[in-house]
């Protein structure tokens, strides 16, 4: 068997400061409110306030072996497989 030499790969480690939440989210919710509403079914009042009510709720603990994702990029994942009100077809 072979040895694993890395957990993680190296461009999932970018995704927190090259990912889509911390990037286009911040940039539309400050920039264009109508295309952070498109994007996340929400304006960025509604995800806030929802975000403070459900934080406590998704709150993670980041361990030894991998960081956790934070309740913000935890929901608009959540929301933007919600979204589509239909199944996905997954492969």
């Amino acid at each position: 068997r072979m040895r694993r030499r890395l957990w993680c790969k190296p461009w999932i480690l970018r995704r927190t400061e090259q990912g889509v939440y911390p990037n286009l989210c911040r940039e539309l919710r400050s920039e264009d409110t109508p295309a952070f509403a498109n994007f996340a079914r929400f304006a960025p009042q509604a995800f806030e306030q929802l975000l403070t009510m459900v934080t406590p709720l998704i709150r993670r603990k980041t361990t030894n072996f991998r960081d956790c994702i934070s309740p913000g990029e935890h929901l608009m994942l959540a929301l933007r497989f919600l979204a589509p009100g239909k199944m996905l077809k997954l492969l």
